[in-house]
């Protein structure tokens, strides 16, 4: 099992309104505790430069990659206490598996920065319990704290893989290394896991749909997660684990005003 635990979401299962936990659960057994803090205000979106940053279509930034290829620049700090083995030297495993995996596909530039608010570190045992091999918690600031559980053993690589891709921006899903549960190792990600971050790679966040435009149909997406909490929902534009207001003022700075397609966009279209 994996999950999330974000401020104000009810339980885990993701999306749901209200409560106190949210499942952004992923490939491995991760749950994600609650956190207590203010959320942050609605207003101009202010880049975080701890978070992955992604450049926008079409943009100068897109083009600094390799041909054909968007940039993401992803960092992370590691605590080594408390654990069996330094965890440092298995996230940099980790990273480096996603770097090869995506290769051709993303840009990734993923590394260790001292101070980064993305934190990796090694779990309370009675906290995790058996079956949850790491568990991620999100704060409405944005920051993310990884937990690994001490007695993952051979699954801990597919983990700490999972809670990269977390802090790449993934959410849960499919059957590689973001799977909601992981029942076997997996030494990389996934075709479908690079897919999914390639694609994000090439949208914009507001663009939901993915089809190139923000307008109605995103709108829409917003609309019908409002009031979500969890880690990377679709709609929470500013990631501070909860969809609400802020984000749809951060969506109206980007809409594209249109009347609507008489048939709504597929994702990924």
């Amino acid at each position: 099992l994996t999950g999330t635990v974000t401020p104000g979401a009810p339980s885990e299962g993701g999306g749901q309104p209200g409560g106190d936990v949210a499942d952004a659960a992923a490939g491995q057994a991760a749950g994600e505790p609650s956190s207590e803090e203010d959320t942050e205000p609605a207003g101009q979106p202010v880049p975080d430069q701890n978070q992955p940053q992604l450049a926008a279509p079409g943009s100068e930034q897109a083009q600094l990659g390799q041909e054909g290829v968007m940039p993401l620049a992803v960092d992370y700090d590691v605590d080594d206490s408390g654990g069996p083995l330094l965890l440092s030297d298995k996230v940099a495993l980790a990273a480096a598996a996603w770097t090869a995996a995506v290769e051709g596909a993303v840009d990734l530039d993923i590394g260790p920065v001292p101070g980064s608010r993305n934190t990796l570190r090694y779990g309370d045992e009675a906290l995790l319990g058996p079956d949850t091999l790491s568990l991620t918690t999100v704060a409405p600031d944005g920051t993310v704290t990884a937990l690994l559980s001490p007695t993952a053993g051979e699954l801990a690589q597919t983990a700490i893989m999972h809670e990269l891709g977390v802090i790449m921006g993934l959410g849960v899903g499919g059957d590689g290394v973001m799977a909601t549960a992981v029942s076997s190792r997996l030494d990389a990600p996934t075709e479908a896991d690079v897919a999914e971050l390639a694609a994000r790679s090439r949208f914009e966040p507001a663009d939901l749909t993915r089809d190139g435009r923000v307008d109605f149909y995103d709108l829409l997406a917003v609309a019908e997660a409002f009031g979500a909490t969890g880690v990377n929902l679709a709609g929470d534009l500013d990631d501070n684990g909860t969809v609400d207001e802020a984000d749809i003022e951060l969506l109206r700075q980007r809409y594209q005003f249109g009347g609507p397609e008489q048939t709504a966009p597929e994702a990924g279209d």
